[in-house]
This record gives structure tokens, C-alpha cells and sequence, in this order.
């Protein structure tokens, strides 16, 4: 079944602020089987709320405003609401009890205008607040049901949470629950994503949604289940996104890779070094937002002059000189320096031009360096990433994770 949203503020509208509420509605009604047609943000003005509810409800049995339920003059919902059924608003003497009472904990004065509150038309029942002030309204005509919530996040999630999502499972005699499977992929873009998950998209009991980010994209598969066969579903799509993406596939509920690093580290008992130029630390502070990150990350140098480079990781001077440090060589001496300088069992580097300036024909921005040494074995991975300055980095940093988590996965 899909409903429609309704947010309600002149501050929402000229961009004064942002509305998360839409996001958190969507996202609990989402788990009783509920779908969003559409999320419209209308200003402080009665008529333009009023043609909204009823072009809404044209359209849709179901429709959750937030908003405009305050004590002042531009909270104007309930009136709106109250013209569109056709009723007049008044004062609910048991609503008034209830925000003295809700004053009176909080140790606040009442002033007149708050009586607006406790203000319904016959039609509206009342949500009562918990912690806030202002109450809800539920207005069902037994064809539509038109719930207004009050805009503050905390109030909102109250009542959607405590009495609209009981409710609404009731009313409409909800069985069905949307389950979603999250998945992160790193290495391919959102169009290689696409077509890798073709017969996924083919499947008209699934929904399927990319999320694209500057070095990875998420994918979340989603569908009507009922609860006996959510986990037989959960499992079935699992199998299906690890034989279509192979190595790409990063793992599930949205676990980022240096999540998955972490575990497979300290899996396998095996302690990791960082030798960071361009990155400037980045993926030290990726490695080290992992909780017990310490139980296999010994640390970093941040070596961006030269000379720290051959000073503190021993990377030869002709080298430098040779090559420049943007290079093969260089990125491998990198690894294999910072390995043996922190005595680690892994040893990965970064080394390239981040921009915006440094470039040439030969070396442009974007070139990257990204050397792995393990052992006897001395790996160095070659790229050319577009973007500005942050995404190179932050391209660089997943890259560079990404061989990490290649080579543990062939060791």
C-alpha cells in the first residue's frame, strides 16, 4: 500500500532548514509494508496547505503530515485540516487538561496561546504527547486516513512509533512487512553495478536501489515478506549478490571495508602498517574507526617530503631521484620500509598526486601508487582517478584497502 507525506513549515521551504522527518517516517512505516508515493514540503499558509491535503488525498488512502500542530499563529494544520473536512475547530476540554498537566512537568508557565493545542475538529481523535506539548490527530472518514504529527524529530518519532504504526497495521489490515537486505560493493561504479545485477532488476518481486558514493556503492535489495519467510528470503538474495558479484561484494548491512578488514585481520592473527603521502592519513583514520582496531593495527607515518620518506621508511634516494616519488618503485619500498620499521606482518602504502596542482603530461592528477608487501610477497597497484582533491583521497583509501582485502582473500 503507498501513502503520501506532507511537511509542513515556511522554514522548510526557503531553506532555512532541512527536513529529516520524511527520511524517518518513510523508513519505520517501510517495515509495516507502507510505500511512499511522494514527500511535498508546503509553507506556513493555509490555503496552500489545505490544496495540498486535498490533492494528496486524491490520489492516496493515506496521508502523514508533521507539522504546523505548535502553539503559534503560522502553525495553521490543524486549521487547514479542519476546512478541508469541512469542520469547525474547538477547544477539547480533556486536550486543555492534558497540556496543563504536560506544562505543569515540565515546570513551564501556560501561557494563552497554548490552548491553540488542544484545539480538534469532531472528525480528528487525538494523539496524545508523551514528551512533548502538542498533540497528534488521526482524521479517518472511513475511506482516508489523514494523520497530522508535530515537526519537532523526538515528538514525532514518539507517537509514530507508540500509536501511528500500531494503528495504521490495524486499519488497513497490514500482514506484510518490507525487508530489506543493505550489501556494499567496492571497485565498480554504479553502471558496471547495474549491469552486473541485471536479473535482479528483472525480478518484479524485488526492488532494487544503488546508492553511489565517491568509491563505493550500496545496494539494497527489498521486498513485501511476510515474518515466517523473511530469513528463507534473506538468504536466498544473499547467495544471489555473492555469485553475481564475486570479489566486488563487500559484505552485508552495510559494512564498510575496513569492517570487513578488521575482522578478517584479526582472524587470522595478522598485524598491518600504513605509509601514507597523499592520503595524509586517511586510511589510518578509516583503519582506526574500526573498534579494537588496535588488536591488529601497530600504525602509520605520514610521509609526505622526500625526505621522510628515506629517512624514516629507507626508501633509496636514487629512487626518488630515478623515479620520482609518484612510482612503482617508491610505493614498493614504501610497504616494505613501514613493515619493517613497525615490525608488522602487512605492510601497505600510498603515494601519488592529489591535486590540484602537480600534474604533468607524464604523471597527472590523479596518478596513485599503492604498494602492498607481506612477506615474500611485494605487490604495487597502478591508478588513474578522476575528481578533485577530497575524492582522489578518498578513491586512493579505498583502493588501497581494496588490494589489502584481494591479496587476503588469494593468501
Amino acid at each position: 500500500m503507498k501513502y503520501a507525506i506532507l511537511i509542513v513549515g515556511t522554514e522548510l521551504t526557503q531553506g532555512l532548514k532541512r527536513d529529516g522527518n520524511s527520511s524517518k517516517i518513510a523508513l519505520e512505516l517501510s517495515k509495516i509494508g507502507l510505500e511512499v508515493s511522494s514527500i511535498s514540503t508546503v509553507p506556513d499558509d493555509l490555503l496552500e496547505i489545505k490544496d495540498a491535503i486535498g490533492s494528496l488525498l486524491s490520489k492516496n488512502d493515506l496521508l502523514i503530515m508533521t507539522g504546523g500542530l505548535g502553539p503559534t499563529l503560522d502553525d495553521l494544520t490543524r486549521n487547514a485540516l479542519a476546512e478541508y473536512f469541512g469542520q469547525e475547530l474547538s477547544l477539547d476540554p480533556k486536550l486543555l487538561e492534558v497540556t496543563e498537566d504536560r506544562y505543569c512537568l515540565l515546570g513551564r508557565k501556560m501561557q494563552e496561546a497554548i490552548k491553540r493545542q488542544a484545539e480538534r475538529f469532531s472528525l480528528a481523535e487525538p494523539i496524545l504527547p508523551i514528551n512533548g506539548t502538542a498533540p497528534g490527530l488521526i482524521a479517518d472518514d472511513g475511506k482516508r486516513v489523514t494523520i497530522a504529527l508535530p515537526g519537532v524529530p523526538s515528538e514525532m518519532m514518539e507517537m509514530l512509533l507508540g500509536s501511528v504504526s500500531p494503528y495504521l497495521v490495524k486499519r488497513f489490515g497490514l500482514t506484510d512487512s518490507l525487508v530489506i537486505l543493505k550489501s556494499t560493493l567496492s571497485g565498480i561504479n554504479e553502471v558496471e553495478a547495474e549491469e552486473r545485477l541485471s536479473e535482479l532488476f528483472d525480478d518484479k518481486s524485488l526492488k532494487v536501489s544503488l546508492i553511489p558514493h565517491q568509491a563505493s556503492v550500496e545496494v539494497h535489495l527489498s521486498a513485501l515478506i511476510s515474518k515466517e519467510l523473511t530469513q528463507d528470503f534473506l538468504a536466498a538474495q544473499k547467495e544471489r549478490l555473492i555469485r553475481l558479484l564475486g570479489e566486488d561484494l563487500i559484505g552485508f548491512d552495510s559494512k564498510k571495508i575496513e569492517t570487513v578488514l578488521g575482522e578478517e585481520l584479526k582472524k587470522r592473527g595478522l598485524s598491518l602498517s600504513l605509509a601514507e603521502s597523499c592520503t595524509g592519513g586517511l586510511i589510518s583514520k578509516r583503519i582506526t574507526d574500526v573498534p579494537g582496531s588496535s588488536s591488529f593495527f601497530l600504525g602509520s607515518v605520514v610521509c609526505y617530503s622526500n625526505d621522510v620518506k628515506e629517512e624514516v621508511l629507507g626508501v633509496p634516494k636514487e629512487d626518488l631521484i630515478r623515479f620520482g616519488a609518484v612510482s612503482e618503485s617508491v610505493a614498493r619500498s614504501m610497504a616494505q620500509g613501514v613493515s619493517k620499521l613497525l615490525s608488522s606482518d602487512i605492510g601497505l602504502s600510498v603515494t601519488g598526486i592529489a591535486g590540484p596542482d602537480g600534474g604533468s603530461k607524464e604523471k597527472p592528477v590523479g596518478l596513485v601508487y599503492i604498494g602492498l608487501s607481506h612477506g615474500d610477497i611485494n605487490l604495487v597497484e597502478k591508478s588513474l582517478f578522476p575528481g578533485d582533491r577530497s575524492e582522489i583521497r578518498t578513491k586512493s583509501s579505498e583502493a588501497a584497502l581494496r588490494l589489502l582485502r584481494k591479496h587476503l582473500l588469494k593468501a
